[in-house]
């Protein structure tokens, strides 16, 4: 549960307190964001992970440009991946 309740504090921080937070006004972004992270952390093709959950990849690769741009991108990455260990080591 404790991995969790970081999860949500990373996605509340990109969402809310990030600069890239102007790009997640809309629900579907969120999703997108989520998704995005989910792909990455578990190093599977992004286009993948579009296929499978029926979104279209521009839309996750949207997500990846704007934190590029932001310059939060590697920060982001790499608190997601420490965070998927976390939840490894504790099962």
């Amino acid at each position: 549960m404790d991995v969790l309740n970081k999860i949500v504090q990373l996605v509340d921080y990109i969402v809310y307190d990030s600069p890239s937070s102007a790009r997640f006004r809309h629900p579907g972004s969120v999703r997108s964001l989520i998704l995005y992270l989910y792909a990455r952390v578990t190093e599977r093709p992004v286009y993948k992970v579009a296929e499978e959950f029926k979104v279209a990849p521009e839309q996750l690769y949207r997500i990846e440009r704007a934190l590029k741009k932001d310059g939060i991108y590697e920060k982001v990455i790499n608190a997601a991946k420490r965070l998927l260990k976390e939840a490894e080591k504790k099962k």
